[in-house]
């Protein structure tokens, strides 16, 4: 890894840690900007540097380092609704990434697999923990309710805005990807 890609990297962890902290806390699950710096990182990196990044935001996160959701880290995040979320930005990433290296021309496609990833993972986290933590099972329907339906508006922002940002970023830096 050449320097430039190495500094690349950490900016785009900077960047991920920054939009953790820009939280909407309305709901179980706080609203962030997360989602938005996982998308830019797999639209921006190879599969495995975006594997790079994200695994390492969520073990600097689960060693304690205040960089999730509100200032948040340590290995009791494991135990909240909102880590189902945080579990599948690394496959989000690379689910991105890969989609838009294989199909470039498809940048919305490959945003969308990333998304729907992000709230399968979620959704189906926020099932096990609810049964876990109430030792009932919750519906499919109610959890769907509850980790997929209130982020979709946001989400679908999120998309928009990651697609613009890069757009953006492609014609302003004619060397992108040579970066």
């Amino acid at each position: 890894m050449t320097t430039k890609r190495f500094v690349l990297l950490a900016f785009l962890l900077a960047l991920l840690i920054i939009c953790a902290q820009l939280t909407i806390p309305i709901l179980t699950i706080p609203i962030t900007l997360q989602s938005f710096a996982i998308m830019m990182i797999g639209l921006v990196t190879r599969p495995t540097e975006a594997l790079i990044v994200t695994i390492t935001y969520v073990f600097i996160g689960l060693l304690g380092f205040p960089v999730f959701a509100g200032g948040s880290g340590g290995f009791q995040i494991l135990l909240s609704p909102s880590f189902g979320f945080l579990m599948s930005f690394p496959l989000m990433s690379v689910a991105i990434s890969s989609c838009h290296h294989q199909r470039p021309h498809q940048l919305w496609l490959s945003l969308l697999c990333g998304v729907a990833i992000n709230l399968t993972i979620g959704w189906l986290y926020f099932m096990g923990y609810t049964w876990w933590q109430t030792g009932h099972p919750v519906t499919f329907l109610t959890a769907f309710q509850v980790t997929v339906l209130p982020f979709l508006p946001g989400e679908g922002l999120k998309l928009w805005l990651a697609h613009f940002v890069y757009q953006r970023l492609l014609h302003s830096v004619r060397t992108f990807h040579d970066f």
